[in-house]
């Protein structure tokens, strides 16, 4: 009854397997109730205390304290849930994320504007700056998650850039060149798929792309933009990759990238 009575007006909301427990409850009282009854031991003939009748209270107390249980961690559950919702709804307040965004110092992204890789709307004022490496397993990761941004037909420019040695003879520049030249010139959707297999496939599919696409003179010419590259995340600090700034400002830690879809509408910076 209690249980019945919380669902009803305490907690407002029915719960199936509660309901269900008390279900099974209430059959199993009703099958011993008429088991006693037929075998007459409910006279005086008959000790309550029979073992067979500690052995039934003992299943009743053992249902009662699964349902305890459960109970109990299904309102667990709901508090855990409500915290959630509250802490997503702080989390994606948009005043909240301009905060922590503006907290990181600005940085000009002049030397760079017209470098590197550009995906998205050109005309956006939302600009995303990916700064990543080719064989680095977390920027494909970054890749995959900025790919369904950009498949949001959200409000957003993004551009990516690689932060490599500026020796040629390292395996991640001679990428870093071959995957720039590729994407130079080509349409949105090449560009795509060229970045989609090169960081989604394996170590077979990397080297037949360096292999085909190979040119030696197109290298060293790419080597001038890889240099502005570098340099320019130098002078920002970059200390790892991926990095991301959005609209001159370094991403703020406390977001994961693909979080950005719920701010760019409301976002003025």
């Amino acid at each position: 009854p209690y249980s019945i009575y919380y669902q009803k007006k305490i907690v407002k909301q029915w719960c199936a397997l509660c309901l269900c427990v008390l279900i099974v409850l209430l059959l199993e009282f009703c099958f011993v109730f008429l088991f006693l009854k037929e075998t007459n031991w409910f006279t005086l003939d008959n000790r309550i205390f029979n073992l067979e009748i500690l052995k039934i209270l003992q299943f009743f107390i053992f249902n009662a304290f699964a349902l305890w249980l459960i109970t109990k961690a299904l309102n667990e559950y709901k508090k855990i849930k409500q915290r959630k919702q509250k802490y997503s709804a702080l989390k994606y307040n948009d005043k909240v994320f301009y905060s922590l965004l503006k907290s990181n110092d600005q940085i000009d992204m002049k030397d760079i504007s017209k470098l590197g890789i550009f995906l998205g709307n050109n005309n956006s004022e939302n600009l995303l700056l990916m700064i990543c490496s080719p064989f680095c397993n977390p920027c494909a990761v970054a890749h995959g998650k900025v790919a369904a941004l950009l498949n949001q037909n959200l409000d957003i420019k993004v551009q990516i850039i690689f932060y490599v040695s500026d020796d040629i003879a390292i395996s991640s520049t001679k990428a870093a060149a071959i995957l720039f030249n590729m994407c130079e010139g080509a349409e949105e959707s090449s560009i795509k798929n060229i970045l989609a297999k090169w960081y989604h496939g394996n170590a077979e599919s990397k080297e037949n792309i360096l292999k085909q696409n190979f040119c030696e003179e197109d290298l060293l010419k790419t080597m001038n933009t890889l240099s502005s590259m570098r340099n320019w995340c130098k002078k920002a600090s970059v200390q790892y990759t991926p990095t991301f700034f959005f609209n001159g400002h370094e991403y703020p830690k406390e977001y994961e990238i693909d979080e950005l879809k719920h701010f760019i509408e409301d976002l003025d910076i």
